[in-house]
């Protein structure tokens, strides 16, 4: 079984969706530190991010410097 710390999830997930990956590794893992990539996002999107356990969003692309 891995355990990682933390998650980096794409929103443009869909079967299954982001939001079902999120609920099922935070019920499994309530400690993990889960971070979305998202290209459009709503406030009322980003609400039931938070409230799924989403700790922080990142516009895609990513860029690193």
């Amino acid at each position: 079984d891995l355990h990682p710390e933390a998650i980096v999830v794409a929103l443009e997930l869909t079967k299954p969706s982001a939001l079902e990956v999120i609920a099922k590794l935070t019920k499994e893992q309530p400690q993990l530190l889960v971070i979305a990539t998202y290209r459009e996002l709503s406030i009322l999107d980003m609400e039931k991010l938070e409230r799924a356990g989403v700790h922080d969003l990142l516009p895609q692309p990513v860029q690193v410097p």
